[in-house]
């Protein structure tokens, strides 16, 4: 099922249950996020010889995570009036670019857990606030030779949130920053027969989204 399906199914059913508990009951939140993430700090791994056949070490060439759009779901609870758990799953269809011309198709899904800190305790459901979560993130190349990978990633953001008048909607806009710990000299990705050898030690995202924040 394409993102676009399972999330307009999710939405549905977050309105209906919005829409048939009492708002002094709210407990749960949900938020369905649309946005566009970049990323940056892989390398391609490998030697070549010199004039006498001696392996020399490659100067790092970048292998380039190509920018590309992004989706998320965000599973809440209250803890208290200010701040709230959370779950954040997204996910992200892209390409890795090699200096050599070689792309391969790459599906990178990320859960994680951790929550949100509104910074108005006068104004609940309006305003600035920090998110924050660690969890695991995998990677799912499309391409012979190449394997998935699961690694741990940690990520933390800002934003800020716009309550549609007196209910239980809002809006919001939110930046957000993932660190991915690869921890590779040279297997990242490649199963046996790969054409290219990936390395590196972390791998950075950046997400700017904006998204629709349910209270039932």
């Amino acid at each position: 099922m394409h993102h676009r399906t399972w999330l307009s199914a999710f939405l549905l059913t977050a309105l209906a249950a919005a829409a048939v508990v009492p708002a002094a009951r709210a407990q749960g939140t949900v938020t369905l996020y649309g946005g566009a993430r970049s990323s940056a700090g892989l390398e391609l791994a490998g030697s070549q010889s010199s004039g006498g056949g001696t392996p020399r070490e490659v100067p790092p060439r970048e292998v380039q995570l190509r920018d590309s759009s992004m989706v998320g779901v965000a599973l809440g609870w209250a803890l208290d009036a200010q701040r709230d758990g959370e779950v954040l799953l997204t996910q992200q269809k892209s390409r890795l670019r090699t200096t050599s011309g070689l792309t391969v198709p790459l599906t990178v899904h990320s859960a994680q857990l951790g929550g949100v800190v509104h910074w108005q305790e006068d104004s609940p459901g309006r305003g600035p606030y920090a998110a924050g979560g660690i969890g695991l993130t995998h990677f799912m190349p499309d391409l012979a030779g190449f394997g998935s990978a699961t690694r741990p990633s940690l990520s933390l953001g800002l934003g800020y949130q716009w309550r549609v008048g007196a209910g239980r909607v809002a809006l919001r806009a939110e930046a957000r920053g993932h660190v991915v710990l690869i921890n590779s000299a040279g297997e990242f990705l490649c199963s046996g027969g790969c054409s290219i050898s990936i390395r590196g030690d972390t791998l950075t995202q950046g997400d700017l989204m904006l998204g629709l924040h349910l209270r039932f």
